[in-house]
């Protein structure tokens, strides 16, 4: 006895089925999507190779046209043999017949007569179909290997007119490469111009900075009029070399001139 669904069932049976469904359906448009983007990427669909594909359509098409006029008139041809060979074993019946009555010979031709007759017609078709069926096959042979032989033409033409498209893609890639490589290059020469500038500007600015804080330094030396001033100076800022190393490297470049002050005091007191 079947079991009956509630609706309740029968909804969720129905939403798992049709999730499979669209699964399926979404899983095999992937394939199919992936498939084509490939085929499309091949280096056959790259570049546009219809005039050798249209080629090759046209003459295949051309070909097996003529095939069948061929054909056509092989038939109408042997037809004919088959034809005339009738004509002939009527002929050669009629001919016995009436040599046989000349003779006085009544009732008609022997039955080894009529069956020679006979048997020399059925060769004779027997040769007229074998040779129609050897002449089709070879118009259907040189056909296709006339077809055959083309293709592999245009097929040869096409893959070195992709080739010629490849090489021509690689050396424009090449080309960019290079440029990117030479602007790459200008680039970073003109980065390293801009940043040895600034640091030429930035000696300099350190320079001037230092020349005008001796400048202002010596301006002022003045004030050490007496050598007891002077020593006083000095001793000042070798202390630092204790108690503050740092400071006394910023400092001790000033002892020179104190000491330059220091005897220019001496001197003008010896006058």
């Amino acid at each position: 006895m079947a079991t009956k669904l509630t609706a309740t069932e029968e909804k969720k049976q129905a939403s798992t089925l049709g999730g499979s469904s669209l699964t399926a359906n979404l899983s095999g448009a992937l394939k199919s999507f992936t498939a084509a983007k490939k085929a499309f990427q091949s280096p056959a669909n790259k570049y546009d190779t219809s005039t050798y594909d249209n080629a090759m359509a046209a003459y295949e098409q051309k070909a097996k046209s003529d095939m069948e006029t061929s054909k056509q008139e092989t038939n109408a041809q042997y037809d004919s043999q088959a034809k005339q060979a009738y004509i002939s074993k009527m002929q050669n019946q009629r001919q016995l017949q009436n040599s046989l009555a000349q003779q006085g010979i009544r009732g008609g031709a022997s039955e080894t007569s009529q069956l020679k007759q006979q048997s020399n017609y059925e060769n004779t078709r027997n040769t007229i179909a074998s040779n129609r069926q050897s002449a089709l096959r070879d118009i259907e042979k040189e056909t296709n290997d006339n077809i055959f032989n083309y293709n592999q033409e245009q097929n040869a033409a096409k893959q070195a007119y992709i080739q010629q498209r490849e090489a021509e893609d690689r050396q424009i890639a090449e080309q960019k490469r290079q440029e990117q490589v030479q602007i790459a290059e200008q680039k970073r020469q003109e980065a390293a111009q801009v940043k040895e500038a600034k640091r030429q500007e930035a000696v300099q600015a350190k320079q001037t900075a230092k020349t005008n804080k001796v400048q202002e330094y010596v301006a002022t030396i003045g004030r050490y009029n007496t050598v007891k001033k002077a020593n006083a100076a000095i001793k000042a800022i070798q202390k630092l070399k204790k108690s503050n190393p740092k400071k006394y490297a910023q400092e001790k470049w000033k002892i020179k001139y104190i000491q330059a002050q220091k005897a220019e005091v001496q001197n003008s007191k010896k006058k």
